[in-house]
């Protein structure tokens, strides 16, 4: 197997980290996140990266959306040293199904089911990336907030129907995980 290869795989395989633990904090509720601190190491830090969701997604996006970049170049590499222009299409639609099934879906739908894990376990290496993705994070973040403020719609202070629906939902939710958990 060669270098372009390895890199390929490298790549997806962070691409699945940076899905799986988008979805995992996307997913938690408040009340994983405190148990999460009572029970695990590593759960204030999974408290401190959800706090601030605008930064920890963004660095997830600007993470996932370069090493899924990269594997398109090196596919790309690979693909014309092999069979010159020929294959291109052919090869970029394999590419693109394989970060679909390995990079996206799967891994997203592992972090769904194992959330407070995959949070907890992958926290430390998404701290390393805020911390190195600072700068992108901060002018993709500006950029966001301008285009919201000029085509988005004003929020209301107050709690919709919805809201208190789906607060009341979570509580009944959690309540029955912690009756299930005393029972055992």
């Amino acid at each position: 197997m060669n270098a372009s290869m390895i890199g390929v795989l490298v790549c997806l395989a962070f691409s699945a980290m940076f899905s799986a633990v988008e979805t995992a904090f996307t997913s938690l509720t408040m009340f994983q996140i405190e148990s999460l601190k009572k029970r695990k190491r590593g759960g204030r830090l999974v408290e401190r990266l959800a706090k601030k969701p605008d930064e920890l997604i963004s660095t997830i996006l600007i993470g996932n959306n370069v090493v899924n970049i990269l594997a398109s170049v090196l596919t790309t590499e690979w693909a014309m040293e092999r069979w010159g222009d020929a294959a291109l299409s052919a090869v970029t639609g394999g590419l693109t199904f394989v970060i679909l099934i390995f990079g996206e879906v799967t891994p997203k739908r592992l972090a769904i089911a194992h959330n407070e894990f995959i949070a907890s376990f992958l926290a430390p290496l998404i701290l390393v990336c805020t911390v190195l993705f600072k700068p992108f994070v901060v002018v993709v973040n500006a950029l966001s907030s301008l285009v919201t403020r000029l085509f988005g719609k004003p929020q209301k202070n107050e709690l919709s129907i919805e809201t208190m629906t789906q607060m009341l939902s979570i509580a009944e939710h959690e309540s029955a995980n912690l009756a299930t958990l005393s029972n055992e």
